[in-house]
């Protein structure tokens, strides 16, 4: 089983309209969390695990993946 970060950027990949540019995905982490199975405090650390890398943007209602493509590439070095 993979750790909630790697899962939660497989699902925002996955939600993701192409993995060339820029994506903006209009979801609340409340949402996120619902769909994951977890709380929302475990998405909030997730997201902000992920924001860290410099992989996802956080914004009021949407998360942004400024580069989906290199989020592809990070998933696949964590074994996802």
């Amino acid at each position: 089983r993979l750790p909630l970060y790697a899962r939660t950027a497989k699902l925002l990949l996955g939600a993701s309209s192409t993995t060339a540019e820029p994506s903006t995905i209009p979801i609340r982490q409340s949402d996120l969390a619902h769909m994951l199975g977890v709380s929302r405090m475990s998405v909030s650390k997730a997201l902000k695990h992920l924001e860290g890398e410099g992989l996802v943007e956080l914004g009021y209602g949407y998360i942004r993946l400024p580069a989906p493509a290199r989020v592809s590439a990070w998933l696949t070095s964590e074994g996802a």
